[in-house]
């Protein structure tokens, strides 16, 4: 049974924005604050100037983890803008045993099943979000099984 799987979803080329720097460490960004306004992403700013005269500043803009409604349980959702280290990317997260039968007692082994529990309900609560990043092909990983499987036989 698979109790926990998390999703790492890059976002499509035409978002991402290189930025190069003299000690050649840029990294790969998106405009987040474009990307919220065209989906209706909530934001947290880490910092906020007001100074008496009116005039605000806000700086330090992040997705926060997010909780998505789905039938049984919730999926945590966020949208990481990118580093130097780590490219942009919607990571989901959740336990796809609770998403699809509301219990982790006994679940799915199909990875594939597992992470279309994640998505179906992350693209009926953000349909706009999910156009704007891409899937390259179909999730196949290597999976190493400690147990063999192999067929019960009991006589009655």
């Amino acid at each position: 049974m698979i109790d926990l799987i998390q999703l790492s979803i890059p976002f499509k080329s035409e978002y991402v924005i290189e930025v190069l720097s003299a000690d050649e460490r840029g990294g790969y960004y998106i405009d987040l604050e474009e990307i919220a306004r065209r989906t209706g992403l909530r934001l947290t700013a880490r910092d906020v100037e007001f100074e008496i005269g009116g005039d605000l500043q806000v700086t330090g803009l992040s997705h926060p983890y997010e909780s998505l409604p789905s039938h049984f349980a919730s999926l945590a959702m966020k949208v990481h803008q990118g580093s130097n280290l780590a490219p942009p990317r919607v990571e989901l997260k959740a336990s796809p045993a609770k998403l699809l039968q509301g219990h982790n007692v006994f679940g799915p082994t199909d990875v594939a099943l597992c992470a279309e529990a994640l998505f179906t309900p992350f693209c009926l609560a953000m349909p706009l979000l999910a156009g704007f990043w891409i899937l390259k092909k179909r999730i196949r990983p290597p999976i190493c099984n400690a147990q063999s499987h192999k067929p019960v036989r009991r006589s009655v």
